[in-house]
C-alpha cells in the first residue's frame, strides 16, 4: 500500500513538472509571440490600407461614371461644384449625380443624402472627424474667361464648360481627394498656377492618392504625375493636359 502511494506521488509530481512552465520558458514563448506579431501586423496593416484604397477607387469610379452620364444627358455640360452652382441656379455635383447613382433626385438633407455622403462620397482612409468632403471636383470646367485669364496671365482665357472643348479627356483630371477642412467640394486648381497651395490629399493612400479622369478611369498615383508647373505638367488644366 505504501509502495503504491509512493509511486502515485512520484507520478503526480512528475506529471505536474511536465505541465508547469518555468519563467525562462514563459519569456521565450512571449518573445516568439512578439516576433510573430511583429511580422504579421505590418502585413495586416498593408492589407487594410490596400482594401481602403480599393474601396476609394471604386467610389471614385462610380462618381466619375455618374458624372459622365450626367454630361451625356446635359449637352456635354459638366455638373457644377459649390464654386458656381448657386450663381447658376444649379445643384452641386454631389446632389446632381444622385439619379445616376441610383439614389433618386435630391430632396434635401435626409436619410438618403446622409447615407450617400457618409458612404459612396466618403473615402474609408479619410480619418477627419469633420464633415469635409473626401472628394473634390476640378473647378477648371466651371471657370469663365476672366477667371482662366487671371490664372494664365492674359485678359481673357479659354473656357471648358463642355466635354467637346476638352482636347484630351483621358488625361484631364476631374476628381481628386480633398485635404481641405472647409465645406468646399472642389479644387481651385487654377489658383495653383498663382502660387496657392493645392488642396489635394496627396498621401491619403501611402504616398499616393486616387485621381479620376474625364474618360472614367481612376488611377492611384503621386500628385507629381498630375501637377508639376516647373516641368510644365498640369493635367488639371484641360488646355495643357498631356496626350
Amino acid at each position: 500500500m505504501i509502495k503504491r502511494r509512493f509511486i502515485s506521488d512520484v507520478y503526480e509530481g512528475y506529471h505536474l513538472r511536465l505541465r508547469a512552465f518555468t519563467l525562462v520558458e514563459l519569456l521565450v514563448v512571449i518573445s516568439v509571440i512578439a516576433m510573430i506579431l511583429g511580422v504579421l501586423l505590418p502585413a495586416l496593416n498593408k492589407a487594410k490600407q490596400r482594401a481602403r484604397s480599393m474601396v476609394c477607387s471604386s467610389n471614385m469610379h462610380q462618381i466619375s461614371m455618374a458624372s459622365l452620364m450626367y454630361t451625356q444627358e446635359h449637352d456635354g455640360r459638366f455638373p457644377r461644384s459649390s464654386h458656381s452652382a448657386s450663381a447658376t441656379g444649379s445643384l452641386r455635383w454631389g446632389q446632381a449625380l444622385m439619379p445616376y447613382l441610383g439614389c433618386g433626385c435630391y430632396k434635401g438633407a435626409g436619410v438618403t443624402w446622409d447615407i450617400l455622403f457618409k458612404g459612396l462620397y466618403h473615402c474609408p482612409a479619410d480619418r477627419r472627424k469633420n464633415l469635409a468632403w473626401s472628394y473634390g471636383k476640378n473647378v477648371w470646367f466651371e471657370l469663365d474667361s476672366s477667371e482662366t485669364g487671371e490664372a494664365l496671365g492674359i485678359p481673357a482665357g479659354p473656357t471648358y464648360s463642355t466635354l467637346l472643348k476638352v482636347s484630351h479627356p483621358s488625361t484631364t483630371v476631374e476628381f481628386g481627394e480633398l485635404l481641405s477642412a472647409s465645406a468646399a467640394d472642389h479644387f481651385m486648381a487654377h489658383y495653383w498656377l498663382m502660387g496657392a497651395a493645392p488642396e489635394i490629399d496627396a498621401n491619403r493612400h501611402g504616398r499616393m492618392s486616387n485621381y479620376s479622369y474625364l474618360d472614367g478611369r481612376v488611377l492611384m498615383e503621386t500628385f507629381e504625375k498630375t501637377f508639376v508647373p516647373d516641368k510644365r505638367v498640369d493635367n488639371w488644366n484641360p488646355g495643357t493636359a498631356a496626350q
